[in-house]
């Protein structure tokens, strides 16, 4: 079974991502913020979610076995956590880099 990691996966990107993957029999793991989270879990059906703020913390406890899809439309931090936890041979599909948006940090180094 693969697991993706879908960032943001709230927003009509990343939930339409979400739902194909659960529909191909992946394990989804979502990536938001705040309420966001009990969002994806309860109504889109992610086996978890992890807030944005503690990324790392949050992929060690939701993708203990790592990652086989990342798929990235955030970038900075985000992007570097979830690339750390790449399984070998495992895949990543930048679509964005939100955390660059208003002057914020470089978004891929």
């Amino acid at each position: 079974e693969e697991t993706v990691l879908v960032a943001p996966a709230a927003g009509s990107v990343g939930s339409i991502a979400v739902q194909i993957a659960r529909a191909a029999g992946a394990l989804v793991v979502g990536v938001a913020a705040g309420e966001q989270c009990r969002y994806l879990v309860d109504e889109l059906g992610c086996a978890d979610a992890i807030d944005h703020r503690d990324i790392a913390a949050g992929l060690a406890r939701a993708c203990p076995d790592g990652v086989s899809l990342f798929i990235d439309g955030v970038g900075g931090a985000v992007h570097d956590a979830g690339v750390a936890a790449m399984t070998p041979r495992g895949r990543v599909v930048l679509i964005g880099f939100i955390s660059g948006y208003e002057g914020g940090p470089q978004p891929y180094g």
